[in-house]
């Protein structure tokens, strides 16, 4: 069977599709690699720095001081028990997708 594969890839009609196939890879897949890391990050990183702000934005009005109430980076690492620099790399994405604003001190979902 080996044999057959190394004489079918030593063609021509054999080395075309391999060397297409690799160029494709090379093409797609960095992208589609990174595409993977940012969701990853998002999920598991940045989406529970963001749940925090958003659950402090959906109490009720009656309870939730106006104007929200911020969170400094400090509450954040206690509450989600990282590290500060932890959370600062998710508030500098998030404030970069422009999901959060810095507000007195600390920072809050946008309204």
């Amino acid at each position: 069977m080996w044999q057959k594969l190394s004489w079918f890839l030593r063609s021509w009609y054999g080395l075309a599709p391999a060397a297409v196939g690799l160029l494709l890879a090379l093409y797609y897949g960095p992208r589609k690699m990174l595409e993977t890391w940012d969701w990853y990050i998002n999920r598991f990183f940045d989406e529970p720095v963001l749940n925090i702000l958003r659950d402090k934005a959906l109490l009720p009005p009656s309870v939730r001081p106006h104007p929200l109430e911020s969170l400094s980076v400090g509450d954040l690492a206690i509450k989600l028990n990282r590290s500060h620099v932890s959370i600062g790399k998710s508030i500098k994405r998030l404030r970069y997708k422009d999901r959060i604003e810095y507000y007195k001190g600390g920072f809050r979902i946008k309204e």
